[in-house]
């Protein structure tokens, strides 16, 4: 989002994005963001940055660093149409947003390949539990190479928890930027909604600050 000039004498427009995972819900998502922007009053703010956590994320600027297509993005395949059409475990999913040129790829995972990269979801593989369930620390290939992930577990499957799930889907898999945690791919599989995250090593965020 754009904002028009308040303070300063600059004549350029600020920019920020912000974007909290499908598993927060709003009053939560707002808590996180909240606490992202509380850091800023203590530091020195450059004219560009970024801030993140494993749920919520922002980046500020005064150009705009987010490309908008003239003609509009085409519809994302469905989760459920990915799952339907992969024919081996793992397989990937390509698409191109917009005029935008870039092959995006999201791993299709079945459950049990997420049983094993967690150890059957093992409680030393635990990095955390909110509302929304529980997040593992697991291992999986991707593209003949094996890439460390979190993967984020639904606590509750609802219809809508299941139409937030494909929602997040569709709106992170498109996203390739350093300053946005990857999404590497996803899982629904009967009662079971799984997102894989890269792993962000560092899990505390006045370090990451």
């Amino acid at each position: 989002m754009a904002s028009p000039q308040r303070f300063g004498a600059s004549s350029t427009y600020p920019y920020m994005l912000v974007q909290c995972t499908w598993d927060l819900p709003p009053d939560l998502c707002k808590q996180c963001l909240q606490v992202l922007f509380s850091s800023w009053s203590k530091d020195r703010v450059s004219l560009d940055g970024k801030r993140r956590s494993y749920s919520c994320a922002a980046r500020y600027g005064n150009t705009s660093f987010v490309v908008v297509p003239l003609g509009g993005a085409p519809k994302p395949q469905s989760v459920d149409q990915a799952t339907r059409s992969a024919t081996q475990s793992g397989s990937l999913t390509a698409g191109v947003v917009g005029s935008v040129v870039g092959l995006i790829l999201l791993a299709c995972f079945t459950y049990q390949q997420l049983v094993g990269a967690t150890r059957d979801f093992a409680d030393t593989r635990r990095l955390g539990q909110g509302a929304f369930g529980v997040v593992y620390k697991g291992a999986v290939m991707v593209q003949d190479k094996e890439v460390d992930v979190a993967i984020k577990t639904a606590l509750v499957v609802s219809d809508e928890a299941r139409a937030a799930f494909k929602n997040e889907v569709e709106i992170m898999s498109p996203l390739n930027h350093s300053n946005i945690i990857r999404l590497v791919g996803s899982c629904d599989e009967e009662d079971n909604l799984l997102l894989v995250y890269e792993l962000v090593e560092d899990r505390n965020l006045q370090a990451r600050l």
